[in-house]
């Protein structure tokens, strides 16, 4: 217990914006192109940095997390998320259904953050492992990459004649 005593409050106000920006995902909405890109940037930003600032620039955490993200497409190309999305090309804005996808996608890159900092805090072994390096790499990229992939879903929707990939 003594340890969670260590965590610096800010992450805890940081988790708690976290949370407040998923629940707002859970609702239904109408944003523009521009407002719905945000999230994905923003999450994209956030999980690069996990990466860059965990385990440093290289080819192979890099590259596993561009790799995240080219399964996360693939990933999204089965489920079709967002799927009730739809685009009023005359008001030029989506109408979303909420949903609790990006709270998760959220958590799951905060949570894993979370525990890279902290096992490096209690000085994990495993932490600077090429094996844990690399894991976390991809799944930050997944995590990551599926905001980057909702959000081209719903570009696709605004151009019908570019490929939903």
């Amino acid at each position: 217990m003594e340890t969670l005593s260590h965590i610096p409050l800010w992450v805890a106000g940081l988790f708690i914006g976290l949370v407040i920006l998923g629940l707002l995902q859970a609702r239904d909405r109408q944003v523009s192109l521009w407002r719905a890109a945000i999230l994905p940037v923003v999450m994209m930003a956030y999980s690069l940095y996990g990466v860059i600032s965990s385990f440093g620039l290289s080819v192979v955490t890099i590259g596993l997390w561009l790799l995240g993200i080219a399964i996360a497409f693939g990933i999204n190309h089965m489920l079709r998320y967002p799927r009730h999305a739809v685009y009023d090309p005359v008001k030029k804005i989506y109408a979303l259904r909420g949903s609790f996808i990006p709270m998760l996608l959220i958590m799951l890159i905060f949570w894993t953050k979370f525990l890279v900092g902290f096992g490096r805090g209690v000085r994990w072994d495993i932490v600077n492992t090429v094996g844990f390096t690399g894991a976390v790499s991809l799944c930050l990229g997944i995590f990551s990459g599926m905001f980057l992939a909702g959000g081209w879903r719903l570009f696709v929707l605004r151009e019908p004649n570019i490929s939903p990939v």
